[in-house]
């Protein structure tokens, strides 16, 4: 029997009361609008649906997890990175789609909507962080709002098939929290909805293959990338700010700076994060370590006879000291370092540690939704937003605030074609 304080015994209670709260949940069995998944996307579409409803049409939100707004409380390592003062649409890989969701003045509608919540928020050099620097400052500001506005909030509920029916939807979930005494498994409950908004997060958007919406396959970006084995190794668990470039049959195709985090046959840190956006297998990658400095610069510093240390003051002198020991077999030991400082090369092989990605990238086609309201044409009453649309942008809050604002779009959008006459 596990004790109250263990890890197990803290587990068992949290799971405990988890099922308790969503047994407490009265989910109708119709609502006006229907938002499948409550996650940051998912609970701006219903807390936009019912304000915009202002109790003219129910909106249920459902959300497999035993927590809603759970995916917030991960983000920028638990600081909630929630928005970016410069929300440029080329930032993200389909600058058309994020354009026309996000609307003319995305960087001013994310601090309207967090401030009107009682948010206070900073801006670290371009990056905006609730003050608290706690991701469940956020969360709480949010799941209150949704909770003043009406919408039912359902955790725990898994939905499991979706069908076009009788003007609307008809909407299968599983209920986690209270099994079928006759079938042994989970209870199965349907909702009807006369609108759906699809904010399931990335990788749950078979579910509306069945309909005919056209899904691109999904792949995960922002996390490591895996190189050869090479100073990647050597340099394990050393940091170093720097440039790093991108090419691709010898042509430079990406740049970013940052701090790059060198793992045993991967690249870590925000910018080789970044970098994964953009990398396949078979390009090149150099990092410059001193991207200040000219190559002239650091040769100075190493030669003209050969100074192992001569750059111990410029970079770390651990680094320093792997890429002397490279160089050291070169006819020309100091013109060796100083172009190993200046562009220290990798070849790209693949992602690392895909299961810790940011986001994915595939989903719902740009091609296949209405980008002013993220309504599916071909499936009237449905709408997608978030993270289930092929839309992802770099670290920095990008993603964060696409998802806000999608999902306020989706709600409203989805809201105001219910009651139009």
């Amino acid at each position: 029997m596990a004790r109250a304080g263990s890890p197990k015994g803290r587990r068992l209670h949290a799971r405990a009361v988890a099922r308790r709260e969503a047994a407490s949940q009265a989910v109708p069995d119709s609502c006006g609008v229907c938002v499948v998944g409550a996650g940051a996307s998912g609970l701006c579409a219903a807390l936009a649906a019912a304000r915009e409803g202002a109790g003219a049409a129910s909106v249920v939100c459902l959300e497999a997890g035993p927590r809603a707004g759970a995916p917030i409380l991960a983000t920028g390592n638990g600081r909630c990175n929630l928005s970016n003062a410069d929300l440029s649409p080329e930032r993200y890989n389909d600058p058309a789609l994020a354009g026309a969701a996000m609307g003319p003045t995305p960087e001013s509608d994310v601090l309207d909507l967090f401030g009107a919540l009682g948010l206070a928020w900073d801006d670290e050099e371009g990056r905006i962080y609730p003050r608290s620097r706690a991701a469940g400052s956020v969360r709480s500001v949010l799941l209150q709002a949704v909770a003043a506005s009406g919408a039912v909030v359902g955790t725990m509920r898994p939905v499991t098939a979706v069908e076009a029916a009788d003007g609307g939807f008809r909407v299968g979930y599983e209920e986690r929290f209270r099994e079928d005494g006759g079938t042994g498994g989970w209870r199965r409950r349907t909702l009807f909805c006369r609108r759906l908004v699809w904010a399931a997060g990335g990788g749950s958007q078979d579910a509306l293959r069945p309909l005919g919406v056209d899904v691109t396959p999904t792949s995960p970006v922002l996390c490591p990338v895996a190189v050869a084995p090479s100073f990647a190794d050597a340099l394990e668990g050393r940091r170093a700010r720097g440039a790093v470039r991108l090419l691709r049959g010898g042509s430079p195709v990406w740049e970013g700076r940052g701090e790059v985090l060198f793992r045993s046959g991967a690249l870590s840190g925000i910018v080789s994060l970044d970098l994964s956006r953009q990398a396949v297998p078979g390009d090149a990658v150099e990092v410059d370590l001193a991207p200040e400095a000219s190559l002239d610069d650091v040769a100075s510093l190493v030669g003209p006879r050969f100074r192992p240390h001569g750059a111990d003051g410029l970079i770390d002198p651990a680094v320093a000291e792997v890429l002397a020991r490279e160089a050291s077999g070169s006819h020309d030991p100091a013109e060796a370092m100083a172009s190993l400082v200046k562009a220290l090369p990798f070849s790209v092989t693949g992602l690392a540690h895909p299961e810790t990605a940011q986001v994915t990238r595939g989903g719902v086609a740009a091609s296949a939704v209405d980008g002013s309201t993220l309504a599916v044409p071909s499936v009237p009453g449905l709408s997608v937003c978030g993270e289930a649309l092929d839309v992802d942008g770099p670290c920095g809050g990008y993603n964060l605030a696409f998802a806000w604002l999608s999902g306020l779009r989706a709600g409203r959008c989805a809201l105001s074609s219910l009651l139009l006459p």
